[in-house]
């Protein structure tokens, strides 16, 4: 990822004061363009159904996306203008509450960490922002669970479907964007990238301390010497 950052999570309410981000989250926030694992939202309240399947989206890809991601909430999407949430937006974040919304469109679960917190202004203000750190899925592709229409009045064309039940969304490129994943290319790269997940996982089981002793002679040149002089 572009920001190697831990995400605590974090339930605030009410009118708590919020943390000071530090400078590795202020420098995110003012990142100023969108990238395959960062993406921003502006003044958003969770509990709107638009919200929801906004943000699910783009967690549902960046899950499947290399090293995961990102999503700051408070910055404009379209010139990246840091505006900040009011205390009714920031606090209708709940690490929970998105994690049981999560689990019911999209499987497996997907990890992720939530914080909220403020950057203090040179005049003194404050601006307040959630910060949404979603992990790398390990060898399984997340994929949705349901098909969500953006408007439940229209037909179910594609570009009113927010979700698509069974299909797995990736990040994008060109145009930086969450989407389906398409294509015989693409599909072709994300296998890959599955197996190298799980070849890493199984890499990472393997007791090499098992294998060090004969590693370190078969790495002696005398002794590499004396095994030819043998032969």
């Amino acid at each position: 990822m572009v920001f190697d950052v831990v995400l605590s999570v974090q339930y605030l309410i009410g009118s708590m004061d919020f943390p000071e981000f530090d400078e590795n989250l202020k420098e995110l926030i003012y990142l100023g363009r969108e990238t395959v694992d960062v993406e921003f939202k502006g003044a958003l309240t969770w509990s709107k159904n638009s919200t929801n399947m906004f943000i699910t989206r783009a967690m549902i890809a960046m899950a499947n996306n290399r090293d995961g991601g990102v999503i700051v909430i408070g910055v404009k999407d379209d010139s990246f203008e840091p505006i900040g949430l009011t205390d009714t937006e920031i606090n209708s974040f709940d690490y929970d509450t998105i994690g049981r919304f999560l689990n019911n469109y999209a499987q497996p679960a997907i990890d992720f960490t939530l914080r909220k917190g403020k950057v203090t202004q040179s005049d003194g203000s404050e601006k307040l922002f959630v910060i949404i750190q979603i992990q790398e899925t390990t060898y399984l592709p997340v994929v949705s669970t349901k098909t969500v229409k953006w408007d439940p009045t229209a037909p179910e064309v594609s570009s009113n479907l927010a979700l698509r039940d069974g299909v797995v969304y990736v990040r994008s490129k060109s145009p930086v964007e969450s989407r389906e994943l398409k294509g015989h290319r693409e599909w072709v790269d994300f296998l890959n990238l599955l197996m190298d997940r799980r070849q890493d996982e199984l890499i990472a089981k393997i007791p090499w301390g098992v294998f060090k002793p004969e590693i370190q002679r078969n790495n002696d040149p005398d002794q590499f010497t004396q095994q030819l002089n043998g032969l």
